[in-house]
């Protein structure tokens, strides 16, 4: 309950109290989250790319990391001359190098960010990492400010091949355990028409919410695991761990190779 009262008088004390303009570009799940996030510490408003982009000092890219979304800083880099640009991507290392060579020509701060959270009820403490480019400048402090008042940890990550193999085990080989599980179980359901769910454990119950997530935008996992540069050897990584345990369970030495 304390916590809950600390949120909400916090809250009440950063209601629009950024007068940084924000424009999300990305109608979809990622850009309504940034918006409902924003909103209450700063003006922000949401837009797809079909739209005319209005006059912000922010446009956060909350679109697929494409040729498209490319094309989109070119169309517009006359309006985002003096800006600051930020991509909400997944995946960095192929895109972060042509964004920034971007942002030298066309003359906006570009800062790199990735919100570790998706449509969530709640997203107050939840992580966004930061990674800046040779062209951020004063924009880094200014997002790290931004992003607290909205209830964010900012968590710096100095280049994007470090966050993506960061990622690779974050997110790509967590997602692959998970989506396994769920075709166990899902398969294992149908050996005598047990319903898993109504048989599940308390723990496997949280686990089944987080799969429910993952398949709800299995879209991006997809794009995660083909864009990723090192979700492959991360895979490998996960299998070869599960091979170590289950042979642990054969030998009767489970705890021992846990423990170290």
């Amino acid at each position: 309950i304390a916590e809950l009262v600390v949120r909400a008088a916090t809250r009440r004390q950063t209601r629009n109290l950024y007068s940084v303009r924000v424009t999300v570009v990305g109608s979809g799940r990622l850009g309504k989250v940034l918006k409902g996030v924003l909103s209450p510490v700063t003006p922000t408003t949401l837009i797809s790319m079909r739209d005319e982009l209005p006059n912000s000092d922010v446009v956060i890219l909350a679109t697929r990391p494409t040729e498209e979304t490319i094309n989109y800083i070119r169309v517009h880099g006359d309006e985002l001359k003096g800006r600051v640009l930020m991509d909400a991507f997944s995946v960095k290392s192929r895109m972060f190098k042509v964004i920034e060579e971007e942002s030298r020509e066309l003359g906006f701060r570009y800062l790199s960010i990735h919100p570790l959270f998706g449509n969530v009820a709640d997203t107050w403490g939840e992580a966004v990492i930061l990674i800046p480019s040779v062209t951020s400048r004063d924009s880094l402090p200014m997002a790290m400010q931004l992003f607290e008042a909205a209830g964010l940890k900012p968590v710096i990550i100095s280049d994007p091949e470090t966050h993506d193999k960061v990622m690779a085990y974050v997110q790509a080989a967590h997602h692959l355990t998970l989506l396994a599980l769920y075709m166990m179980l899902r398969d294992a359901g149908k050996l005598g028409n047990v319903n898993i769910g109504a048989v599940a454990t308390h723990s496997l119950r949280y686990t089944m919410r987080a799969i429910e997530r993952v398949l709800e935008q299995i879209d991006v996992v997809e794009e995660i695991q083909e864009m990723n540069p090192y979700a492959g050897e991360a895979r490998g990584e996960l299998i070869k761990y599960i091979n170590i345990v289950n042979s642990a369970v054969s030998r009767g030495e489970l705890s021992k190779v846990i423990e170290g």
